[in-house]
């Protein structure tokens, strides 16, 4: 009978130990998913705006080096012939204006 009495008393223990550990598994579950969450969001932010920034960068260098081109201010750089600009057929850096 107190052998008996013991053995019940171990299983409730192992049934509460196992119960505890699965309570405590979730609450850490849930605290890992808060800090996560909690650190996505200005990392969000910050890869946001830098690419924003590389955005604007881009299309800005871009349009400066479009309308830098269009004026001629490759002749005779790195680009001598830009057919498309004067109609030209020759690639040489002594053109006519």
């Amino acid at each position: 009978m107190l052998a008996q009495t013991v053995k019940e008393s171990t299983v409730q223990m192992q049934q509460g130990l196992q119960s505890d550990i699965h309570v405590a598994g979730l609450k850490a579950r849930e605290i890992v998913h808060l800090v996560n969450e909690a650190h996505r969001r200005p990392a969000l932010i910050r890869w946001s705006a830098l690419g924003l920034v590389a955005g604007v960068l881009l299309f800005g260098g871009g349009f400066w080096l479009g309308t830098w081109c269009i004026r001629g201010g490759v002749r005779g750089f790195w680009f001598s012939c830009w057919t498309f600009l004067d109609g030209k057929t020759s690639c040489d850096s002594s053109r006519d204006g």
